[in-house]
């Protein structure tokens, strides 16, 4: 069932409230968040027995026990609003349909009917998912109601992050799973930044929107574009990648590798080799990404494709002029760039 202002949604619920029905649940669907937030209010109101999502998480940072909601839901007996279910689901999208239709499917040992006992049920942006539903059982058209959109929000921006990443995105900052869903329950805003312990297992999950997960600091470095190139998550460790999404928290304006070492950005190839005895094994990291991506050496360009690993990256230095012939047209000039780095290393 269409309808085609907010006006006439509320004349809707103020006439159906009142009304018997076997089928008591109403589903009610919105494209705006404006609206959204203004129908949850409306039925908070209008509703005895408000029934959050969050009540069920039974831990700070756990999903909501949907098998423990419909338990409850059994001995309902008044009217109530059931939220926000709709967000629970946008994040486990392909289990909408089966949770949506356990929780309609319940089983009342009230007299529902005669008590005129209804149970509301806000949803936000999911039309094409509940208009699938309806598909699927037809007899549940006229208990799907949804808001004919003046204007329809951008997808919704959720960024979910591991509760260890120490990265800073813009948006409402939310951690763990429960207090996700009250941040739903009272006045949301978008975008979300949610930080989970469950940030991995959420992963794989399908999502309904413009949602994604950061399971660690190589993730953000990568899909936020923070190098200045491409690199490979096996190219370094965790510890290393935490801290350097650490450092580019700090230097966030920076063209090479080497400025997040030196205060001197104009320090030549030599310069930067030659600080490899003092540097740490952080540092020394760096060093070899800077050399593996953007070294200008003819060299050690060639040498470190194959060099898998910082620790490796001497020993490479010094044996790499075994792979080339001394006929090679430019032998002359590698043999001297070696000597001169083998020199700054003092080897």
């Amino acid at each position: 069932m269409f309808i085609k202002s907010f006006k006439e949604l509320i004349n809707y619920i103020d006439q159906d409230i009142n009304c018997k029905d076997i089928r008591i649940y109403r589903i009610l669907n919105v494209e705006d968040l404006e609206n959204w937030v203004k129908l949850n209010n409306y039925l908070l109101e209008k509703c005895t027995r408000q029934i959050r999502l969050s009540d069920y998480c039974f831990g700070e940072d756990l999903t909501p026990n949907i098998n423990k909601l419909c338990a409850d839901l059994q001995f309902l007996d008044r009217n109530a609003v059931l939220l926000p279910i709709s967000e629970h689901l946008r994040i486990n999208i392909d289990q909408f349909e089966k949770v949506l239709m356990k929780v309609i499917g319940v089983q009342f040992s009230e007299d529902v009917y005669s008590k005129q006992i209804h149970v509301y049920i806000p949803m936000y942006k999911m039309q094409g998912y509940l208009q699938n539903i309806i598909k699927h059982d037809p007899r549940l058209e006229n208990n799907i109601i949804f808001l004919e959109a003046e204007s329809k929000d951008e997808k919704p921006s959720i960024k979910i992050l591991a509760n260890d990443i120490d990265y800073k995105m813009p948006g409402n900052e939310i951690t763990g799973y429960k207090n996700y869903l009250r941040y739903w329950e009272e006045t949301p805003e978008l975008p979300i930044v949610l930080y989970t312990e469950n940030a991995a297992y959420l992963k794989n999950n399908a999502f309904a929107d413009d949602i994604e997960v950061y399971v660690n600091a190589f993730d953000v470095i990568k899909n936020k574009g923070l190098l200045p190139f491409n690199v490979n998550e096996a190219l370094g460790e965790g510890w290393q990648w935490h801290k350097l999404l650490g450092l580019l928290n700090v230097r966030q304006n920076y063209g090479s590798i080497k400025e997040l070492l030196f205060a001197n950005k104009n320090k030549n190839e030599m310069q930067i080799l030659e600080y490899w005895n003092d540097a740490n094994e952080f540092e020394k990291w760096l060093i070899w990404l800077y050399f593996k991506y953007e070294g200008k050496s003819d060299y050690v360009s060639e040498i470190i494709k194959k060099c898998i690993s910082y620790k490796t990256f001497i020993k490479d230095l010094v044996c790499g002029i075994f792979e080339y012939s001394i006929h090679t047209n430019n032998y002359e000039r590698v043999f001297f760039e070696r000597k001169s780095m083998l020199q700054v290393l003092c080897l």
